[in-house]
C-alpha cells in the first residue's frame, strides 16, 4: 500500500504525520491481532518504509484507466526501506530525509548507513520507535496556496514546515475504533457468523484439552518493543547508536562490547544481534588483513 502526503495540496508537518500514522498502524496491530486470535485467525504483520523527497505527481493514464498518484526515486527508496524492516527486525524504517523533518517528540534510532539495491548513494536510515507526545499531528486541512488544476503531473517537494501540532485521538483510541468498524464490516459479510461459530468451537475444544491459562500480551510486547515506556526506548536507541558509531569508526572491539551489553538487556533485538555479528566478522577480517584502511561502515544490500 502506497500512502503519500503533501500532494496534490500542501500539507504542513507531513513527515511527522506520516510517522504518526505509521506508529498508529503498529499500535493497532496489538488489539487487532488479539481479536484475530480470538477468532482463530492468523495474526498480521506490517512493515513500513518512510521517505521524503521530490516526486512527480498528477493524474496518470488514459480515459480508459487513470489514477492520481506519484512516482520517482523517493517512492522507490521508500519501498526499499520497507524491505529493510525484515533485515533489521523492526516495524518502521525511515530515511534521514524524513527524520530531519520530525519534531523532538519522536524517538528514532539510527540503524545503519545502507546502499540499497539499485542506488549508488548510501542513505542513513532510522527506526521510528515511538512518540513522547500522545498528541500526535493530525491530518489537518491542506493549505490552499496550490491551485485546483491537478490534471497535469507536477514536481512537488515533500519538505515539511514548522507549525503548531493539532490534537487528535490517541493512536490506541483510533485503533480500537478501527477494529470495531472492521468487526461491523465482517458481520455484514455472507457466511461470517458460520465461520465464527466454527472457529469458536475449535478454540473451545483446544481450551478444554489444555490446562495452560492464557496470559494477556502487554501492548509493548505486541508492538515488538522490549521496554514498557518511551523513555526506555530513548535509552535503548542511545545505547545502540553508541555501538553503531564504534562499528562505523572501525572500533570493532568496542562495538562488540557495547552490542553484547545491549543484548543482555534486550535479547530479542534483531538489529543489535545483527550489529554484533557484523562487528565480530569485521574484527576477524581486520585481524587477518592487519588493516582497516579501506573500511567504510556502509551496508550494501544485494536484494530488494
Amino acid at each position: 500500500m502506497l500512502v503519500y502526503w503533501n500532494t496534490p495540496l500542501s500539507v504542513e508537518d507531513h513527515a511527522a504525520k506520516a510517522c504518526a500514522a505509521a506508529l498508529a498502524m503498529k499500535q493497532a496491530l496489538g488489539p487487532l491481532n488479539r481479536s484475530l486470535s480470538d477468532l482463530g485467525l492468523p495474526k498480521l504483520e506490517v512493515r513500513i518504509g518512510l521517505n521524503t523527497g521530490d516526486v512527480l505527481s498528477g493524474t496518470f493514464g488514459s480515459d480508459k484507466k487513470m489514477k492520481f498518484g506519484c512516482m520517482g526515486d523517493p517512492v522507490n527508496l521508500a519501498s526499499r526501506l520497507e524491505a529493510l524492516c525484515k533485515v533489521y527486525g523492526v516495524g518502521i524504517v525511515c530515511s534521514s530525509m524524513t527524520q530531519q523533518q520530525l519534531q523532538d517528540g519522536f524517538i528514532c534510532r539510527k540503524l545503519d548507513v545502507v546502499q540499497v539495491k539499485g542506488r549508488r548513494e548510501p542513505v542513513l536510515i532510522y527506526e521510528v520507535m515511538g512518540c513522547l507526545n500522545e498528541e500526535m499531528p493530525s491530518g489537518g486541512e491542506p493549505d490552499s496556496d496550490i491551485g485546483s488544476d491537478h490534471s497535469k503531473p507536477h514536481v512537488k517537494r515533500t519538505n515539511s514546515k514548522t507549525s503548531d501540532m493539532a490534537v487528535i485521538k490517541t493512536p490506541s483510541t483510533a485503533a480500537f475504533e478501527a477494529i470495531e468498524n472492521s468487526r461491523q464490516s465482517l458481520h455484514n459479510c455472507p457466511g461470517f457468523e458460520h465461520l465464527v461459530a466454527q472457529k469458536q468451537q475449535k478454540m473451545a475444544h483446544r481450551k478444554s484439552s489444555s490446562s495452560k491459562s492464557s496470559t494477556p500480551v502487554p501492548m509493548t510486547k505486541a508492538l515488538g518493543f522490549q521496554v514498557e515506556d518511551l523513555e526506555g526506548l530513548r535509552e535503548q536507541a542511545r545505547l545502540f547508536e553508541l555501538a553503531l558509531e564504534a562499528y562505523q569508526a572501525a572500533e570493532f572491539r568496542e562495538a562488540i562490547r557495547l552490542a553484547e551489553a545491549l543484548l543482555l538487556q534486550y535479547p530479542a533485538d534483531t538489529a543489535t544481534a545483527r550489529l554484533l555479528k557484523l562487528a565480530v566478522r569485521a574484527d576477524e577480517a581486520t585481524a587477518t588483513k592487519g588493516s582497516s584502511a579501506h573500511w567504510t561502515g556502509i551496508s550494501v544490500m544485494t536484494d530488494k
